[in-house]
């Protein structure tokens, strides 16, 4: 019997500059760090066709998870999120409402496109709010969840936010690969507590005032 296909995570975010890949990479390394092995493909560059990213995936056996960087891609995401296995799409937000709506226009797109295949569920749902103080996370996070259990029908799971971290951007600004500029940063300890949440989304319909607050 053919193993389980492992887990996806594509991380994506309605507008460029909101730090999608930044999220994918620290969300990897994370599940690493705890033991996980992790299969990360950059989804958003030009050469990742949904051919190619099927390939990648399909030689995954080896992994216990799978993290796509889709960037502000929807077609990525969309490719992504159609593939084999558990699939959760984790979008990235800003405190903009413009970025809001991006990120919802981006779940409205995955979703519309998950629907018209009647052989599978579309995705889990999950949003994280990057590089925001708690306050505006949960804002963020809460406005993003209530949009779309609004107007798609659908719950989304509130992940947790990352802090604003310019030790680690001017790391990786610097040229630091990015495992070793977020080496004990507060934004990898944060998504590391994303991953976990990722990981065991049982409350995923729960409200999502169940936004971790700073300090949990």
């Amino acid at each position: 019997m053919a193993p389980d296909p492992a887990p996806i995570v594509v991380v994506a975010a309605g507008r460029p500059g909101l730090g999608a890949s930044v999220v994918a990479a620290l969300v990897a390394l994370a599940a690493m760090t705890e033991g996980e092995q992790v299969l990360w493909i950059e989804a958003d560059a030009p050469e990742g066709g949904p051919d190619t990213l099927a390939a990648r995936v399909a030689n995954a056996d080896a992994y216990e998870l799978v993290v796509v960087d889709a960037g502000a891609r929807a077609d990525a995401a969309a490719a992504a999120c159609a593939l084999e296995g558990e699939r959760t799409l984790l979008l990235v937000v800003g405190d903009e409402r413009a970025d809001l709506a991006a990120s919802y226009a981006m779940a409205k797109a995955v979703v519309m496109a998950a629907e018209r295949d009647a052989n599978r569920l579309p995705p889990t749902l999950a949003v994280v709010a990057n590089r925001l103080d708690a306050v505006s996370a949960r804002w963020a996070a809460e406005s993003l969840a209530d949009a779309c259990r609004r107007f798609l029908g659908r719950p989304m799971l509130v992940a947790g936010h990352l802090p604003d971290d310019p030790t680690l951007a001017a790391a990786i600004a610097a040229g630091m690969p990015i495992a070793d500029a977020a080496h004990g940063s507060p934004a990898s300890d944060a998504a590391a507590a994303v991953r976990r949440r990722l990981r065991a989304p049982s409350d995923a319909s729960a409200p999502p005032s169940l936004l971790p607050r700073a300090g949990q």
